[in-house]
Parts: C-alpha cells; sequence; structure tokens
C-alpha cells in the first residue's frame, strides 16, 4: 500500500503540491513556462502567440513519443531562433508571464543535440554571467544555464534565447525554468500537469477518489523516491 495517493476532490496540481512537501519524495520542479513539451504555435507572432516559447517559423518539429523536438538550420549570418520568455515584452501581449522573483537564481534547461557552437543568452538585467556557449554532439545532453535575477525585475522583454550560426544544426526538446541552481528532470506547469504526469513522474497510479494506490515499481529510482509511511510491503 503506497501513501500519498489521491484525497478526497484534489486536483493534480494539489495532489502535486501535497506530494511535494515531502522532502523523502524528492520530486521535481514544475515548470515555470507553458507549451514545453509539444511547442504548438510557438511559430507564431503577436497577439496570436501563446504560451512561453516564441521559435523561428522555419523551425521544424518533429514528434518523438509523447514529446516534440525542434530542428533549426540557419542558412546564413545567425539567427536568434529559439526563446523562452519568462515576462513577455508588448509585442506579444497574450505569453504566459511568471512573476520573477528579486535576488533569485533561476536555471535554464533543456535537452539538445546537432553540430557546431551555439550560444546561450539570458536577457535582460540578470546580475550573474548570462552567456554561455555549447559545442553540440550526436547525443541528446542535458545544457544549463543558472542566472540571478536582480534587485528590480524589468516590466517586459525577460527571456532566455539561443543563437546559431550558419552551418551548424540544433535539435533541442524538453526546456524548462524553474527557481533555484539545480535543474531538475522535465515537467510541465501547474496550469498544465495532469494526472497522467502524476503517475509518470511520481512512480504511483493516479486513481480518482480512491485514497490509496496498489501499485507494482520495477523502476528502482522510482521506488527510492517513494514516501513510505507505517505500511506493509511484501517481496
Amino acid at each position: 500500500k503506497i501513501y500519498g495517493g489521491y484525497k478526497g476532490n484534489e486536483t493534480p496540481l494539489q495532489n502535486y503540491n501535497r506530494l511535494k512537501a515531502s522532502p523523502s519524495l524528492n520530486l521535481p520542479n514544475l515548470n515555470l513556462g507553458d507549451n514545453t513539451k509539444t511547442f504548438v504555435g510557438a511559430e507564431k507572432a503577436g497577439s496570436d502567440l501563446r504560451g512561453s516559447i516564441k521559435i523561428d517559423p522555419a523551425t521544424q518539429k518533429t514528434q518523438d513519443g509523447d514529446f516534440v523536438y525542434l530542428t533549426y538550420k540557419p542558412v546564413k549570418g545567425y539567427a536568434d531562433w529559439f526563446r523562452f520568455f519568462l515576462i513577455p515584452d508588448a509585442a506579444t501581449p497574450n505569453m504566459t508571464k511568471v512573476a520573477v522573483k528579486p535576488n533569485t537564481k533561476y536555471t535554464f534547461s533543456f535537452w539538445a543535440k546537432g553540430s557546431g557552437e551555439h550560444t546561450v543568452f539570458a536577457y535582460k538585467d540578470w546580475t550573474s554571467q548570462g552567456v554561455q556557449k555549447i559545442n553540440l554532439t550526436l547525443d541528446w545532453t542535458l545544457y544549463t544555464c543558472t542566472v540571478s535575477s536582480s534587485n528590480v525585475i524589468p516590466a517586459g522583454n525577460v527571456q532566455f534565447f539561443i543563437r546559431s550560426n550558419a552551418g551548424t544544426e540544433i535539435n533541442l526538446k524538453k526546456p524548462k525554468v524553474e527557481e533555484g541552481e539545480t535543474a531538475t528532470p522535465w515537467m510541465p506547469s501547474a496550469s498544465e500537469i495532469t494526472i497522467a504526469d502524476i503517475s509518470e513522474y511520481f512512480g504511483y497510479n493516479y486513481v480518482a477518489n480512491q485514497a490509496y494506490t496498489y501499485y507494482g515499481e520495477s523502476n528502482i529510482e522510482r521506488l527510492s523516491r517513494w514516501d513510505i509511511k507505517d505500511e506493509i510491503f511484501s517481496f
């Protein structure tokens, strides 16, 4: 019997918040950005753009299981092709706006592969180093960039973006921004989390109106995150 199943009329977010409060579970943080899984409509502009991601219209999208990864190949010069907004500018008023805290560390992470050198920028008015160069390989690799916010948060255009040069290629998936200096595994945002996400990341089945869930776990890493109370296990 596993402690932490569905209680009463909890929403997925309420269930996550309750379990997150238990240090023994070591659950990943929620994503501060929206639309980081499939990038629906991220190539749009102006008031038509929603979520947190803005990509160059020439970006290719490829389905990879439940996720989509992006592919970009600049044809000349360089291009700032991928943007993860925390606070949008006036040109995109309907994008997600994050309440960025002053004097706080934030970490941008993503998985990428490809070729050549690319540059990650943190903009704007971060107090710590906001430029990071990465050299991609043919293997999916996790890249991170941690910066600190200033005492006064800008009213708009706070973002992380990626610049790629002609002759290179970049494939990108699972972008995430979270508070703190440690990148935790990809998660959806508070407004996007679902029952399926809870089952996937937390290692137990989420069943509506059931106080506890009986679950057999073969993944030792997820088993180590279970919060075991006064329950009895047999093996």
